[in-house]
């Protein structure tokens, strides 16, 4: 009996609180909190779209 682990419905619980909690916390750094320049912790921009960015400033800045 002392191996055997009890039935809980905790991770289902835990799991919805943690999206609860994901979405309340990143919803204000969405909101103009995050310079447009970081990268790091949005969904929609890569590092893909960083170096896009930096490739456009650098051959702008060889044009002026």
């Amino acid at each position: 009996m002392s191996n055997y682990r009890p039935i809980s419905l905790l991770t289902s619980f835990s799991r919805i609180f943690e999206r609860v909690i994901h979405t309340w916390l990143l919803e204000p750094l969405h909101n103009n909190i995050l310079s447009r320049e970081q990268f790091g912790f949005q969904m929609t921009l890569t590092s893909e779209n960083a170096t896009y960015i930096l490739m456009n400033e650098i051959l702008n800045f060889f044009e002026q």
